[in-house]
């Protein structure tokens, strides 16, 4: 019960965009969840992933990104964007440049999503970490 009550306290206080200093701009956040325990089995009851899986982002604010997982992650566009982004420097070899991506990063760390400027109000995207292909989620641009 007590694991329970805190994952949904947890997931409450994901669900919530922070308000920003400038009144027209709402900050967001996504938090990569390690894996839960089932405990009528003891084994992992469900993988990890990005929590919330569908975020709504004010392309005025900023999407940060936050690993509560003792693995590293990160947030790539599956849509490609302009090849001049600073961000697709990380990219060399791969031919290609996400739209917006987070760095790699570890337990405890948080980063800024680059590139959610560029993103049009209206319009979702989707994204994924590029080490565990199957955490995915949806940014709705607003």
């Amino acid at each position: 019960m007590g694991q329970a009550w805190a994952r949904l306290v947890l997931a409450s206080l994901l669900l919530v965009p922070v308000v920003a200093a400038s009144p027209a701009a709402l900050d967001t956040r996504v938090v990569a969840l390690p894996p839960s325990v089932d405990p009528s089995t003891g084994g992992v009851g469900m993988r990890g992933g990005y929590a919330p899986v569908v975020v709504v982002a004010d392309v005025s604010g900023t999407l940060t990104f936050t690993n509560l997982d003792i693995a590293a992650h990160d947030i790539i566009a599956k849509q490609l964007g302009p090849t001049d982004n600073p961000w697709c420097s990380r990219y060399v070899g791969h031919h290609f440049c996400p739209l917006f991506a987070s760095p790699l990063i570890g337990l405890g760390k948080e980063a800024v999503v680059e590139g959610t400027d560029q993103l049009q109000p209206g319009r979702t995207y989707d994204f994924f970490c590029s080490i565990h292909h199957w955490m995915t989620g949806t940014i709705v641009a607003i």
